[in-house]
């Protein structure tokens, strides 16, 4: 099986360590939580991360530093887009919803943590698994 696969898979499994705890949950609420951290970083993988890879590759941008700093954006991206979602679902209409997400993200420190922390480690581990900065080997 080839790096690039592996490190697509494993890579997704750090988000919901990391960010379990910024929710504090209960213990009722972890098994939601993991979940949908999961589905949000599997999501995430598919829609951006997959395409930014073969793109970044073609590119010649291959080095650890990219793949942390496109983690961090990814990060800050996908929990924009829960917050909106999360909002819309509690029956906000999409004005509402943005409105709210924006006063909530205008926070820094939540661009910080938990989002820019959980992607900037999912781009390290994909980067240390997949190690784009070598030839691929052929079988």
């Amino acid at each position: 099986m080839p790096r690039t696969f592996i490190a697509f898979l494993i890579a997704p499994l750090v988000i919901p360590a990391i960010v379990v705890p910024y929710f504090a949950p209960t213990s009722q609420s972890v098994g939601a939580i993991v979940s949908i951290a999961l589905i949000f970083s599997y999501l995430g993988t598919v829609v951006f991360g997959i395409p930014l890879y073969f793109l970044f590759r073609s590119l010649g941008w291959v080095s650890i530093w990219h793949s942390v700093v496109t983690g961090i954006i990814g990060g800050w991206l996908l929990w924009s887009i829960f917050w909106m979602l999360f909002a819309l679902s509690f029956g906000y209409d999409a004005k509402s919803a943005t409105e709210l997400v924006r006063g909530t993200l205008s926070d820094a420190k939540l661009y910080v943590w938990p989002s820019g922390v959980a992607g900037a480690v999912y781009g390290l581990v994909f980067w240390l698994i997949a190690r784009p900065d070598r030839p691929v080997a052929q079988a």
